[in-house]
């Protein structure tokens, strides 16, 4: 009895920890949101498509589909990961019959790990996603959310966009093309933000603000941060 109890255990586990992965395919899309809760996976080098995941854009993206591994003919269902020199997970992939149905990236700015890429496809295209693209600017000593875009069902809820340029003195930018699901444009602008109160408005519908000391850039970047959700920024 014991060493039936034994070798069922040892069996389950190897089905646990398989790389096919392929009865897990409810709990992989349940789990899909945590990237460091990995049951059943591969390394992302194992698969086919490992060349080819930032290929494209959200607007015009490069379907990926017929993913196996490298070693097999078999349309791959299951998860697989990348790891940093740290030991972090960076990345997430989950697949069904071969299609990429998610998408996980973390990025690793100072001292902590921000997810840049949530993304959930539909015929290999996003239709439900969270996107952060960050920038450093060198002159003004930070690094920043540049841009922020949340997608539901490839309807718009959040889309900003925030600019910094630098002369003698330095200016912010914000443009928003869509917040809590409202789409705004040069002929329809979005509302001024609170923490800019002397800017003007920008051709295209955003707001600008001008003649900033390095110290009042950060104090409208903070400004910013409590107001424009998700926006962040970090001094270098």
């Amino acid at each position: 009895m014991k060493m039936i109890k034994i070798l069922s255990t040892l069996i389950f586990s190897v089905l646990l920890f398989s790389c096919e992965g392929k009865g897990a395919d409810k709990e992989n899309e349940n789990s899909a949101k945590q990237i460091d809760d990995v049951v059943t996976h591969c390394n992302c080098s194992e698969l086919t498509d490992e060349d080819s995941w930032d290929i494209g854009s959200l607007e015009d993206p490069y379907i990926i589909k017929g993913v196996t591994k490298k070693d097999s003919k078999e349309l791959y269902t299951g998860i697989c990961i990348t790891k940093d020199q740290h030991d972090t997970i960076i990345r997430r992939h989950t697949y069904k019959n071969g299609w990429l149905i998610n998408e996980i990236v973390k990025e690793k700015i100072g001292n902590e790990y921000i997810i840049v890429k949530d993304i959930n496809f539909e015929n290999g295209k996003p239709y439900t996603y969270k996107y952060v693209k960050i920038e450093e600017s060198n002159i003004a000593k930070i690094t920043f959310v540049k841009n922020y875009k949340e997608y539901k069902n490839k309807r718009g809820i959040i889309d900003y966009d925030i600019t910094i340029f630098s002369n003698e003195t330095f200016s912010v930018s914000v443009s928003t093309n869509y917040f809590d699901g409202k789409e705004f444009s040069h002929k329809n602008a979005s509302p001024q933000p609170t923490s800019m109160p002397n800017s003007y408005m920008t051709i295209g519908g955003g707001w600008r603000l001008d003649g900033l000391s390095q110290e009042r850039l950060y104090e409208v970047l903070d400004g910013i941060k409590k107001e424009i959700p998700h926006f962040n920024y970090w001094k270098n």
